[in-house]
């Protein structure tokens, strides 16, 4: 198959993705919302399980494929553009109050998961692994240094478990929030229905993603880390970029920074957890690299948590000039 049927099918791919997770938003927004559920717990669950349906399609279909670069690349660049790019863009339109409940507890948890894959992959650099070859040991950018193993995609599955019940035990005020809504007009059945037709549409969209992603990645002699992190990470990413976009320009910031650390959590924690069940997932150097990109942008973002009420427009373009940067960096190893 030539590239520029490739390149059609990976567009046709992601066109299925986000309108198969616009439909599963829809569908579960209005669910959650009939049953008055408060503005962050939909953002932490049902907005960002949406959202990542895309990277969840597309990564457990590389790893059952194999193409172990091509899954995590995908999970590590969609949560630094989320971290990023969602969240800059959004300040960059209206600046973001720092919520209390983000400050203190779901964004350092989001980081803190973050230094835990770190650690469940450095196998090459830890003492007691067979694999460890040495603190001061060089590692080329697409060598091996370590495996997500089937005992810690278990282990990130427990830890999403113990979130969602965390999440949804810990406000139980929030279910007075909503009385009535637009969203609770229609029916339970529609809801169903959109719900089924977006993770069908996910579902083909996910494999023809993976399949067309990989087969342009050997025709031009690009990496799989590389596509993964830039055009799938952020192509993936859409659903949750136009959901922030949309909640912040209605006043809606609870969903919207909800939306952005609980599609990253759920990366981690569930996608990482399925797809490395699935199929053990060996990772490379510059995976490695990535995620501490990804812990120290955590950390970068999280001190404007601490020291300032809101998000600015300057802060927001900030974030957004680093991710510039960061993708120079990406195409030009």
């Amino acid at each position: 198959m030539g590239s520029i049927a490739n390149l059609v099918l990976l567009i046709v791919g992601f066109i299925l993705l986000i309108k198969g997770a616009d439909a599963l938003v829809d569908g579960s927004s209005c669910m959650a919302k009939k049953l008055k559920v408060s503005g962050m717990v939909i953002g932490l669950t049902m907005v960002s399980m949406g959202t990542s349906a895309p990277e969840l399609a597309v990564s457990v279909s590389a790893s059952l494929k194999g193409a172990n670069e091509m899954a995590i690349s995908t999970i590590i660049g969609s949560n630094i553009f989320n971290v990023l790019g969602v969240l800059g863009l959004c300040a960059l339109l209206r600046p973001i109050p720092v919520l209390p409940s983000v400050r203190d507890k779901t964004f350092p948890y989001q980081t803190l998961l973050a230094v835990i894959l770190l650690f469940f992959i450095a196998d090459s650099y830890l003492p007691w692994s067979p694999l460890y070859a040495g603190l001061d040991t060089f590692h080329p950018l697409n060598q091996n240094i370590g495996v997500l193993d089937r005992t810690e995609a278990v282990l990130l599955l427990f830890l999403f478990a113990v979130f969602i019940f965390e999440t949804v035990s810990s406000e139980p005020k929030g279910r007075k929030k909503f009385s009535t809504s637009e969203y609770s007009k229609s029916g339970y059945a529609a809801n169903i229905l959109y719900i089924v037709g977006g993770i069908a549409a996910l579902a083909v969209g996910g494999n023809l993603a993976a399949d067309n992603a990989c087969a342009l990645a050997k025709a031009f002699g690009v990496s799989q880390t590389l596509i993964g992190l830039i055009i799938v990470g952020i192509g993936t990413s859409l659903p949750a970029l136009a959901t922030s976009v949309a909640a912040v320009r209605k006043g809606e910031n609870e969903i919207a920074v909800g939306n952005v650390i609980g599609s990253n959590i759920f990366n981690i924690l569930f996608i990482l957890g399925i797809s490395g069940f699935l199929h053990p997932m060996a990772v490379t150097m510059a995976a490695f690299i990535d995620i501490g990109v990804l812990i120290i942008m955590s950390l970068y973002i999280f001190a404007y948590l601490l020291t300032r009420r809101a998000i600015s427009k300057f802060e927001g373009f900030t974030m957004i000039l680093i991710y510039i940067l960061y993708t120079i960096y990406i195409i030009k190893r």
